[in-house]
């Protein structure tokens, strides 16, 4: 509902992980707000350089942990004479506020990550979720983050917020979503206890003992796989040689 306009139907307004260039162009351009922030007699977003800047300005203030989006947030090596900041903020007003658009031709849509900016900056308490009828379930006792280490910071801002127990589960060194503005959360969190989990029932010894080389080489210090599950003959843990 709160991606619906307050009218229901959130859901339909979620959109791809990017917003196409030429739907950015379209809605700014014809956004009576964004046109404020052109040059007289000019469009707000000139061409598709000038678009792509926006966006990319839109999307690094998405995956971050601030609640307003600054000039810091702006597109690396932008060059366009546009008001980045300005047309990226009216793009997230569009997005998040859909009756803020004037024109009423096109629907920003919202990507996941504008959902997930949302959460961040409203933090919603997901330790009592609502019903439909309004009422709460019971609330949870523990919050399980997996693959943490590919949190990116906004996500990260709102979930550790959430007034309960986390369980966070992850490896640091496989860390991929860099792309998506993920900063390795395991490196930096803070935990009363932590478990290190080496033992694996996917593979068998011989497999083991070469992946135990591998990380050796490339972490110096790691901790072993472990595995039960024998390998041609062999069986037993496989330890790091």
């Amino acid at each position: 509902q709160r991606y619906g306009g307050g009218g229901g139907g959130g859901w339909k307004r979620m959109k791809p992980d990017r917003l196409p260039l030429w739907r950015v162009k379209n809605i700014l351009n014809e956004d009576d707000e964004a046109r404020r922030f052109a040059p007289r007699n000019s469009k707000a977003i000139p061409n598709n350089a000038a678009a792509e800047e926006v966006l990319e300005t839109l999307e690094n203030f998405l995956v971050s942990a601030d609640a307003r989006l600054l000039v810091t947030h702006r597109a690396v090596n932008a060059q366009c004479q546009v008001d980045h900041v300005n047309l990226a903020n009216r793009l997230y007003d569009l997005m998040v506020h859909p009756r803020a658009n004037i024109c009423k031709k096109d629907d920003v849509g919202v990507v996941c990550n504008g959902f997930l900016k949302w959460c961040s900056v409203e933090c919603p308490d997901v330790t009592r979720p609502r019903r439909p009828d309004g009422s709460c379930e019971q609330r949870f006792d523990m919050l399980l983050l997996d693959e943490a280490q590919d949190l990116n910071p906004a996500a990260a801002h709102w979930l550790w917020r959430q007034p309960m127990a986390k369980m966070v589960v992850g490896d640091p060194n496989q860390h991929i979503c860099a792309f998506n503005g993920a900063r390795n959360f395991l490196k930096t969190v803070a935990c009363d206890r932590t478990f290190r989990l080496t033992r694996t029932f996917r593979f068998g010894r011989q497999l083991a003992m070469f992946a135990n080389k591998l990380l050796h080489l490339a972490l110096h210090d790691p901790d072993p796989i472990v595995t039960f599950q024998p390998n041609g003959g062999g069986g037993g843990p496989a330890h790091k040689p």
